[in-house]
């Protein structure tokens, strides 16, 4: 830190007084879409997916669809799903099983009742 007098020369001299600014967040975000569902993930998907991830789409009947960050923001959080705990594309397994879980309640919720 400098002192009033430090600061007072460098105004003097026409050397601006710089201030520390606030962390930015660099945590990246690549969004994607999976039906209702918004997948969050550190790195982007490639066309050749995770085994994991290629079983979720063809499990969910859905296309993964890439969004940018403008239409990820008006999401609803309840169908987000944050995956940028693990590297890249592979989540850690605690992120995965909240993912699979999340899915299942959100499948047992939508089908009909067959009373």
């Amino acid at each position: 830190m400098l002192s009033v007098q430090q600061r007072t020369a460098l105004g003097r001299l026409g050397i601006p007084n710089w201030q520390l600014r606030e962390q930015v967040d660099t945590s990246a975000a690549c969004y994607y879409r999976l039906g209702k569902l918004l997948l969050v993930f550190a790195e982007p998907v490639m066309v050749t997916k995770p085994s994991w991830l290629d079983d979720l789409v063809t499990a969910s009947d859905e296309s993964l669809v890439a969004l940018n960050e403008r239409a990820a923001s008006h999401w609803d959080n309840a169908n987000l799903v944050d995956l940028r705990g693990g590297s890249g594309v592979f989540p850690a397994n605690d992120l995965k099983q909240q993912l699979w879980r999340h899915l299942y309640t959100y499948t047992s919720s939508s089908q009909p009742s067959t009373d």
